[in-house]
Parts: structure tokens; C-alpha cells; sequence
């Protein structure tokens, strides 16, 4: 055609970061797509090695999320709910702490049960 050679290998065309940062002509560019680069870039691993299992870590990712945001749920509510519950307001801040650290030893408690029995 214009005499160029029509290869698409790395070799032939230049860096990735070229392509999409616009240095190249439109028709030199590579037909890589940006999910493509993105993946190239981002490797966590190389090449050869075991990849990461996504599955486990989203469902740990989850369980942490879920677990932090049950915690910091209850803090802000919690000295309103002991004037509720009918106590004076200079006891506010000892009952809240009680409440406060039964659930965290709550689940000490049931962090044991669940790791000896299951």
C-alpha cells in the first residue's frame, strides 16, 4: 500500500504509553484496547507466577467492609440511646463505654465459638 510495513508487534510500533498519549500519528497508533494497557500496566504478578484468587479477595474485602461499618454504625447513636433508655445525663458516657465494649467482647467471644466449632 504506502509501503509500510502493516505489523502490530511491540518491536515495530513503540511504547504502549506512545499510543494513547498521542505522540504517534493516528495510523501508527496500536489497536490495543485501554482495558488491554491497563491490564499490562497494572500486572500484580509476573509472568509465570500464580495470579491472585479475585474471589477470595472480594470476599474478604467484603467481610472487613461489612465489619467496619457495623462498628462505626453504632457510635454515633449510642449516648442518645442511653438518655432513651432513661439514665441521667452525667452516666451517659460510663454506659455508653459498657455498651460499647460488650460488643466488642462479644465478638471475642464469638470470634472463639466460631473458630473451635466450625
Amino acid at each position: 500500500m504506502n509501503g509500510r510495513k502493516s505489523s502490530n508487534h511491540d518491536s515495530d510500533k513503540g511504547d504502549d504509553m506512545e499510543a494513547f498519549s498521542g505522540k504517534m500519528e493516528v495510523s501508527e497508533r496500536k489497536t490495543c484496547s485501554l482495558l488491554e494497557w491497563l491490564t499490562l500496566k497494572l500486572k500484580l504478578v509476573d509472568d509465570g507466577a500464580t495470579p491472585p484468587n479475585w474471589k477470595y479477595i472480594g470476599l474478604v474485602f467484603i467481610a472487613l467492609f461489612s465489619s467496619a461499618s457495623t462498628l462505626t454504625f453504632l457510635f454515633p447513636f449510642l449516648p442518645e440511646m442511653i438518655l432513651t433508655f432513661g439514665y441521667k445525663e452525667n452516666e451517659k458516657g460510663t454506659y455508653a463505654g459498657i455498651i460499647a465494649s460488650a460488643v466488642f467482647a462479644g465478638r471475642v467471644v464469638g470470634r472463639y465459638v466460631v473458630l473451635k466449632y466450625f
